[in-house]
């Protein structure tokens, strides 16, 4: 109703509404296609407290849908907002996505600093001190960060307070980065019998994300590996069903890891050269510096594009992608309530940061990107 009827579907009010259906709904697609036009309606007429609520939340569908250059972008417009007008009564999104997106990027303090935010959010609202959306964001930071330790302390308790749902809430949802943390760790026979547990937790037919998700773990746990092998490509197949390339890049660089391992070290290339280029692609410089490290370990020389690139922040991000799109300075800076100084600074950070010379480049770069921001699709093993 909130799209068909015309009086509705561009005031600014029903904007969280009608994003917030979205977000119950567990499908972020159904708001993608309006949310950048209510968005630019609020804008339009400065309902800034609407704006910052819906950024928020809008940030989460982004994230969910594998855009997470945007999303970046987005969250960090929203918890700015929300500073700015000493809004303290948002939902919380923001400063999840954002911390998520800052520890991908390698910028751990920042991480931090969004997770206090996230977790004053939850006291506010007298929600459980880490409720699941918050305890997976914790872990996945921690996870960045290299403290496996941390990692297994969260999401045991996880498991043992909320049986560990995920983000379909689906049963043990938490048990991929619970598994690589215990295999890290170890504790191989613990990360075994979590991935059987978690396989038969899920109902048939299974979500391809879940199913990925399961698939991935089989093949991190497979002794023999033909067997991992098969589970990965299938994890792949069930991962270009489905929007977030993050995890797909993500599985793709646990396959070349596993390859490199068995000595199958040009098969491996293939894997980790797909997950470097699409972590670059997503500008997590953390994970592109990870996959080009394992790249090194099967004798590939470095290329001489970089991927390991200063990463951007949230407000250049947002600057970029408005550059990119043809955009001056000044319509840039009226677009971000910046002031066209600020806009012109954050221009040359951009372009020295990525080394490039123009704004054409720019948005060639950001063209080529976004076009790489895709699930993997699954290949033969030669």
């Amino acid at each position: 109703m909130l799209e068909s009827d015309p009086e509705l579907r561009d005031d600014p009010r029903h904007l969280t509404v009608a994003l917030f259906c979205a977000f119950w709904l567990r499908d972020s697609t159904v708001a993608v296609g309006y949310a950048e036009r209510r968005i630019g309606r609020a804008r339009e007429t400065g309902a800034l407290g609407i704006l910052a609520f819906g950024l928020s939340i809008y940030s989460g569908g982004l994230a969910w849908a594998g855009d997470h250059v945007r999303a970046y972008a987005v969250a960090g417009e929203a918890v700015e907002l929300l500073d700015t007008l000493g809004y303290a009564a948002d939902p919380g999104v923001a400063c999840e996505v954002s911390a998520a997106e800052h520890a991908a990027r390698g910028m751990h303090e920042d991480a931090e600093r969004m997770l206090v935010r996230a977790r004053q959010f939850a006291a506010i609202h007298n929600f459980d001190p880490m409720p699941p959306h918050l305890g997976r964001v914790v872990a996945f930071c921690a996870f960045c960060r290299g403290d496996l330790d941390e990692v297994v302390r969260v999401l045991e308790d996880q498991v043992a307070r909320f049986n560990g749902v995920g983000v379909l809430l689906e049963p043990l949802g938490v048990a991929p980065l619970l598994i690589e943390s215990y295999l890290g760790l170890g504790r191989d026979e613990d990360g075994r019998r979590l991935a059987e547990r978690f396989a038969v937790a899920q109902p048939d037919p299974m979500a391809p994300y879940v199913a990925a998700m399961v698939a991935r773990c089989q093949a991190l746990v497979a002794r023999q590996l033909d067997e991992a092998i098969a589970a990965f490509e299938r994890s792949l197949a069930f991962h270009a069903l489905f929007p977030d390339s993050f995890e797909a890049a993500r599985t793709q660089l646990l396959y070349g890891m596993r390859l490199r391992r068995d000595g199958r070290r040009v098969d491996a290339r293939k894997q980790l050269e797909a997950a470097r280029d699409a972590f670059v692609a997503q500008d997590h410089t953390m994970w592109a510096d990870r996959a080009a490290q394992e790249l090194a370990g099967t004798g590939q020389r470095a290329r001489s594009r970089s991927t390991t690139q200063e990463p951007l922040t949230s407000q250049e991000t947002r600057v970029a992608l408005l550059v990119a799109q043809g955009l001056t300075n000044r319509e840039v800076a009226a677009a971000l309530f910046l002031s066209p100084k600020t806009v012109e600074h954050h221009v040359g950070a951009v372009l020295r940061k990525r080394g490039l010379r123009s704004r054409t480049e720019l948005a060639r770069a950001l063209a080529v990107a976004a076009a790489l921001e895709q699930p993997a699709v699954a290949g033969d093993i030669a």
